[in-house]
């Protein structure tokens, strides 16, 4: 959104979307080198993401909600909204 709006302006990410001008950075960083950038508590904890431990699970679940997503209209978050609800048991 940044790149594509503002040109990888973070002040203006920060002012109109309300994001972290570092976390903007940081963003814009590894886009440009490629390379991830992990915090502490998760690049050490030692247990792996869910979606690491079930891939499987995790795309089928990622097709589904892609199918049914919409961004917000204002694009004011980088959230996509989408209107699936898990059935009561």
């Amino acid at each position: 959104m940044t790149l594509k709006y503002y040109g990888g302006t973070p002040l203006m990410a920060e002012v109109v979307f309300g994001w972290g001008r570092q976390t903007v950075a940081l963003g814009l960083a590894e886009r440009r080198t490629g390379i991830l950038c992990l915090g502490a508590q998760s690049a050490f904890s030692g247990r792996k993401r869910w979606e690491e431990r079930h891939p499987q699970v995790a795309e089928a679940l990622r097709q589904l909600a892609d199918a049914h997503a919409q961004q917000d209209p204002t694009f004011r978050t980088s959230v996509t909204y989408t209107r699936l609800t898990a059935r009561r048991p």
